[in-house]
């Protein structure tokens, strides 16, 4: 063995060798006068400018010479820069022979290379490759993915950074070329700019969920929130409390050991109003033992009641006591608690609950100001720490969904267990009402046997905050302060009144409503339809609420233009009496969206309402958070899927307030016939199925025509035709031989490849005068290759209302198809800018009614597309129609539905009650 002063030696020695090498290598090829030309600074350094560069010039970004850029190299090969290695070392001694660049070939691959070394360091590779699955799957370099692609499609590079939000928010800023990641670590952070929404930055809500019915032992399992996120409110609260409203309550205790009973007593004396006792025991002799206690009690009145010994403490207090509900507005319940069969780990949980609940007169004040001001019915103290891994349904849970299916409500495993455990609370009568409701009487509870778990009893503590949500309010789940409870960040601290409706949100999780998304078969096969976890919310103000599955301007086609234009009305007519949001649902907003909501604050899903006028939320990734729902809210969907999302808002509005609105259904098409029958076709069938919750708003009268001989509607609107006013037609001189067609391959209602036919065959029946035409596919972007059969051909793409508008007025002919009920606006604009305009008729629709430059196939070929074209031909040679078109709408009002009404935002209002 080497001696370890000898190996220090050894050591010392090798590292000056290696450093001399690497001089050695480096002067070979390294330039002294461009690096001190380049750096004078570096002059006055008591180093030599070769191992200025070895030692500390790299690290800098310095170049040895004028053909080796060193970020370049460090950026664009990350196993160098993972190695700590001198980029030029390793240049000259691998990276030559490898073929790896030393310097970029332009601008744009520099830039490239600088935001990998800029943003690597920074970059949560766990958190991206498990929030994107396909990039995962794809085995290409996450942050490579990020920089080349994903933060244009909106993704995050870590939790605590949101692109959608810092693009939109930092619209002072162009982001076409800059990568938002890269601006805020270089930049955006000095400057103090947020790089998430607040909402962003809570602890996620997580869940513990098995799809297992039943556990070995034959016990239900529950959904419970993660130990980590189940929050409680630390009490007491820290500010000046008032009671207003409380001013008595009842104390309804079973007292089945009668020593334990001074304890609670000296508890009672803690709340700060006259509190009467009403006690139930099982036997005479008891009774007389409670009553001489309590004769020097002078804190209220005291009755004490008899009953037979079943049903443990729940069957005296709800039907033993049934009428004290009847003379009480608040009180508490409470028990003689020892559970013998939970040996050491329960014994104190008689006195924990009581220093939870009744631990100082603050304390009692706490829970009184959550009844006078956040609308709670029950408040109960945190579950006792031994008992957190057994907290589910046990064997109680079908007698449980048998007393809340009696109460209007179906229950099944997937709703969040939440009760208080111990069944001691502070309540409200009237959350226990719906309970109440069921007049249970003594005889369905079993004889007393020492049941542990599966009586009626059990299966009534699981269900109380259940039957306070039926009633219409929350529930409270508090600890005391002197507890020192294990998971510390739970207890939230709350310093004011506002502190207490914000910690309120995270503790309480509404069990009506489910708290999964993307777990059944259809979510994962259609992901549109993935469940809105939605929270309601006690914000009271109207707000319009537009669903719709994009605002990025790459995306926004016809239908969701129509959509974002119709919420842009109803916000110019309606923005001083409501709020306004919109709800992104299918891809994550880009920075571009940004310029068109200017006026919009952006943010991710969160149980906290805001009171922002205008907002943006992203709801694409909705796995966990939650979507806030007041019971004011007006929802407006377009896509079928957005419907079937604003249904469940609804639906959620009936559970919690008991009230809801009717949907704003923008109807653009006949969507079911977008797929072949199939769960798409059902799913969107059925949003058109609730016709007495839905107000119609149908993009054409002959789509009208078409839903109202399947569906009913309560109101129905429809939107007459006109063109959008950017689209501009005038100034139109001599056409130009231009065929222009609407051409989407991915849209099969347009029928591309029966169009595409067409045009190649009136092209092959007549190659001398087709070399003149010119062949312009206008609507999306795709493959070439799809039109290789067809000549003078070029694809224009999405294009701008500008660029669009050129066309019109310089193209003879236009083909627009569209398999569908719906006109579609492109042959409309077309033939109303006086091109001859090749469309088709079905159900009933028939657009040459409209103008007499328009040609309407009843029969879709290849052939008779290309008759029409020779025919249009024709037309343009013959100038038989003027530059420009007077449409004639046939829908006139003698002509049509009396029950149709033609669409305007202020008649909307109207019927909203918005005026």
């Amino acid at each position: 063995m080497i001696p370890s002063i000898l190996s220090a030696h050894l050591s010392k020695i090798i590292s000056r060798q290696k450093d001399r090498n690497e001089y050695r290598l480096i002067k070979r090829e390294f330039d002294r006068s461009f690096y001190i030309s380049q750096y004078p600074d570096t002059i006055g350094s008591e180093l030599d400018p070769i191992e200025h560069y070895r030692t500390r010039g790299w690290r800098i970004g310095l170049n040895p010479h004028a053909g080796f850029d060193t970020l370049y190299y460090r950026g664009s090969n990350p196993d160098v820069e993972r190695a700590n290695r001198n980029p030029f070392v390793h240049f000259i001694r691998h990276g030559r022979k490898e073929g790896r660049v030393p310097k970029a070939p332009n601008s744009r691959d520099r830039n490239f290379a600088l935001d990998y070394l800029i943003i690597a360091p920074e970059f949560d590779v766990n958190y991206y490759l498990s929030r994107y699955p396909d990039v995962r799957s794809s085995n290409i370099d996450p942050v490579k993915h990020y920089i080349f692609y994903g933060w244009k499609e909106g993704r995050n590079p870590r939790s605590d950074f949101n692109t959608g939000y810092y693009c939109f928010c930092n619209n002072d800023l162009s982001f076409n070329e800059l990568n938002p990641f890269r601006h805020y670590i270089e930049i955006g952070r000095a400057e103090g700019r947020q790089s998430c929404a607040d909402e962003d930055r809570e602890p996620h809500l997580r869940f513990m969920y098995t799809s297992n019915l039943t556990t070995d032992l034959n016990a239900v399992p529950s959904l419970r929130p993660c130990n980590e996120n189940d929050y409680c409110l630390a009490v007491p609260f820290d500010f000046i409390m008032t009671s207003g409203t409380v001013t008595r309550v009842a104390a309804v205790i079973h007292v089945y050991y009668t020593e334990l009973l001074p304890a609670i007593i000296g508890y009672i004396t803690n709340v700060p109003v006259p509190t009467d006792l009403f006690i139930s025991t099982d036997t005479i002799d008891k009774k007389a033992i409670i009553t001489n206690y309590l004769r020097e009690y002078l804190h209220g009145k005291v009755e004490v009641r008899v009953f037979e010994n079943r049903g443990r403490d729940i069957a005296p207090f709800i039907v033993g006591f049934s009428d004290v509900f009847e003379r009480y507005e608040y009180f508490i319940h409470l028990h003689t608690k020892r559970s013998p069969h939970g040996g050491g780990p329960l014994e104190g949980w008689l006195e924990y609950i009581l220093l939870n609940l009744l631990g100082s007169e603050r304390i009692v004040k706490s829970v009184f100001d959550l009844f006078e001001n956040e609308n709670v019915g029950i408040v109960f103290p945190q579950h006792l720490f031994a008992l957190r891994g057994i907290l589910n349904w046990g064997y109680d849970f079908e007698m449980a969904a048998d007393l809340l299916r009696r109460a209007g409500f179906h229950l099944d495993k997937l709703h969040l267990l939440e009760f208080p455990s111990g069944s001691m609370f502070w309540g409200r009568s009237a959350a226990l009402r719906p309970l109440l409701d069921l007049n249970i009487e003594f005889a369905a509870f079993p004889d007393e046997a020492g049941q542990v778990d599966g009586t009626l009893a059990h299966a009534i503590e699981r269900s109380f905050l259940f039957f306070a949500e039926i009633a219409g309010f929350r529930w409270a789940k508090i600890i005391s302060k002197q507890i020192a409870y294990p998971i510390k960040n739970t207890l939230l601290e709350s310093n004011t009144r506002e502190d207490v409706s914000s910690n309120l949100t995270l503790t309480y999780r509404p069990l009506l409503l489910r708290q999964l998304s993307g777990i059944t078969a259809t979510e994962k096969a259609i992901k549109e339809v993935r469940r809105i976890i939605y929270f309601p919310s006690s914000n009271k103000k109207t707000r319009l609420n537009l669903l719709v599955p994009t605002i990025n301007p790459h995306q926004t086609f016809g239908g969701v233009s129509t959509a974002l234009k119709m919420f842009d009305d109803l916000e110019r007519c309606y923005n001083t009496v409501a709020d306004f949001r919109i709800i992104v649902t299918d891809a994550a907003v880009v920075s571009e969206a940004g310029v068109r909501f200017k006026k919009y604050s952006f943010r991710g899903l969160s149980p906290h309402d805001t009171n922002s006028g205008h907002v943006i939320v992203e709801a694409v990734e909705r796995r966990f958070e939650p979507l806030t729902v007041r019971s004011s809210d007006i929802f407006v969907a377009t896509a079928w899927w957005t419907a079937d999302l604003a249904f469940e808002a609804i639906d959620v509005q009936k559970k919690m307030f008991k009230k809801s609105n009717k949907l704003i259904y923008l109807i653009q098409d006949f969507e079911p016939n977008f797929y072949g029958w199939s769960s798409n076709w059902i799913l969107a069938d059925n949003t058109l199925r609730r016709g007495d919750e839905t107000v119609a708003v149908i993009n054409s009268y002959e789509l009208c025509q078409f839903l109202l001989k399947e569906y009913l509607f309560d109101t129905i609107y429809y939107i007459r035709y006109k063109r959008n006013g950017l689209i501009r037609i005038d100034g139109i001189e001599e056409r130009q031989k231009i065929i222009i067609f609407y051409g989407r391959p991915h849209v099969t209602r347009n029928l591309f490849e029966i169009l595409v036919d067409g045009i190649s065959l009136w092209q092959q029946r007549n190659p001398t005068i087709a070399r003149e035409w010119r062949i312009v596919s206008l609507g999306e972007e795709y493959s070439p290759e799809a039109l290789a059969h067809v000549c003078n051909v070029e694809i224009g793409g999405k294009l701008s209302l500008e660029d669009y508008s050129t066309y019109l007025r310089t193209a003879s002919v236009g083909i627009s198809l569209m398999l569908s009920p719906h006109p579609s606006y492109p042959p409309l604009e077309m033939a109303e800018a006086g091109v001859v305009t090749i469309t088709n008729s079905c159900f009933g629709k028939n657009l040459s009614q409209w103008a007499d430059n328009i040609i309407a196939l009843d029969k879709v070929t290849d052939d008779t597309i290309s008759e029409a074209i020779s025919n249009a031909i024709i037309r343009v040679k013959a100038n038989a129609f003027p530059l420009q078109q007077t449409m004639k709408d046939p829908n006139t009002s003698t002509n049509r539905h009396p029950n149709v009404t033609e669409y305007s935002a202020k008649s909307l209002g109207r019927l909203l009650k918005l005026e």
